[in-house]
């Protein structure tokens, strides 16, 4: 899959995904990336990363 392909839609997991992540808090979006990094994605953790949690 390209990474910048402009055309492509965004899955239905994409989609949740995007919602989950606009519909935290500050505070809920930092404790869900310190999750990812906990869970062995180390301090790179990403959007995906805490949503994939």
């Amino acid at each position: 899959m390209k990474t910048h392909d402009t055309e492509r839609k965004p899955t239905a997991n994409e989609l949740a995904g995007m919602a989950w992540w606009n519909g935290l808090t500050d505070a809920a979006r930092s404790y869900w990336v310190q999750q990812a990094a906990h869970a062995g994605k180390g301090p790179n953790a990403s959007v995906a990363d805490a949503w994939a949690t």
